[in-house]
């Protein structure tokens, strides 16, 4: 068989280009995945700075793979200038009951991201706020 450039020397069809690529996904999330916990472990030292480079490197590494980066991870870093938002530091976060959301403010350049919360979920998350004020009667 010749190498006509078609099959790759190395063996056959298992190593064409579409398998590269799926791999090159696989290693992209990964390296998402570590940037942004080194992000949130800079943010917790007080680097912020260095945590906005992470937040930025896996930016690039999404967009140059076509990988998506998780909702849990997006969640994490403010979507008009892209700074890493840890809550009281670098952004702000309010519960609003009224219409069943939370609210995240980016400190930096004002930016708001909304997220839908269920109104059970809402209900628990302000429940422990309620029953430590409740002051209960002892009967004697």
């Amino acid at each position: 068989m010749s190498s006509s450039g078609f099959y790759r020397a190395s063996g056959g069809m298992n190593n064409r280009r579409g398998n590269e690529r799926h791999n090159q996904g696989d290693i992209a999330s990964e390296r998402i995945n570590r940037l942004m916990a080194m992000a949130q472990r800079h943010a917790s030292m007080g680097d912020l700075s260095q945590a906005d480079y992470m937040v930025s490197l896996a930016r690039r590494i999404s967009m140059k793979a076509k990988s998506p980066i998780p909702k849990e991870l997006k969640n994490n870093f403010c979507r008009h200038c892209y700074r890493y938002m840890q809550p009281g530091r670098t952004s702000r976060t309010v519960i609003n009951s009224k219409e069943g959301r939370v609210e995240t403010i980016c400190l930096k350049c004002g930016g708001r991201r909304f997220y839908r919360i269920e109104k059970s979920r809402l209900v628990t998350a302000i429940a422990p706020r309620n029953d430590a004020l409740r002051v209960t009667k002892k009967t004697g």
